[in-house]
Parts: structure tokens; sequence; C-alpha cells
């Protein structure tokens, strides 16, 4: 059964300062949490529009171990650009609620 946890992502020492999010160097992040996303592990991800970081939603067979492998393996963080936490999460499904 698949497990969801949100991976936070902050600026880390390799940021570089003043800079948009859009105008820091993580092309090689973005292709990397898209070959996740295309292997169903990725939901949705994004930056903070106030470049305070980002998100990626992961669900994963693995649990909390592949989750932080995959946020350890992300071209980004081992730049030194993010840090991140990962965190387990409960997604309540709305839709099955008021039916």
């Amino acid at each position: 059964m698949k497990k969801t946890f949100l991976i936070l992502y902050k600026p880390g020492p390799a940021w570089i300062p003043g800079r948009h999010i859009f105008d820091q160097p993580l092309q090689a992040h973005g292709e990397y949490i898209q070959k996740h996303y295309f292997e169903g592990k990725v939901r949705m991800a994004g930056p903070f529009l106030d470049s305070s970081g980002g998100a990626s939603l992961l669900e994963v067979e693995g649990g909390e171990a592949e989750a932080r492998s995959i946020a350890e393996n992300d071209p980004a963080v081992k730049a030194g650009l993010f840090t991140f936490t990962v965190f387990p999460w409960h997604l309540v499904s709305w839709e099955n609620y008021g039916k």
C-alpha cells in the first residue's frame, strides 16, 4: 500500500541570495521531480512564489525510507541549493464526505 509524504524544501547553503526561485539553477531538480512524477511517485510539486522554497507530494510503496531517499538524491539537495524535511501525511478524501 502506498504511503503519502510531503517533502518541504528550503533554501540551502548554495542558494543564491537575492535571486528569485525562478532564477536559481534548478533545472536538474525540475527534471528529477518530473522523472518521479512519470514513475507515479510524485503527485504534485512546485515552488513557493515568495522564493522561500517549495514542496513535493509523494506517494510511494517504500514508506518513509523511499521518500527520504528521493529527497536525498535530488540534484538540488546534493548541490546544497535545498535542504529538506519529510513529513508523513494522511490525506483526507473530502469527496467521500457529504454524500
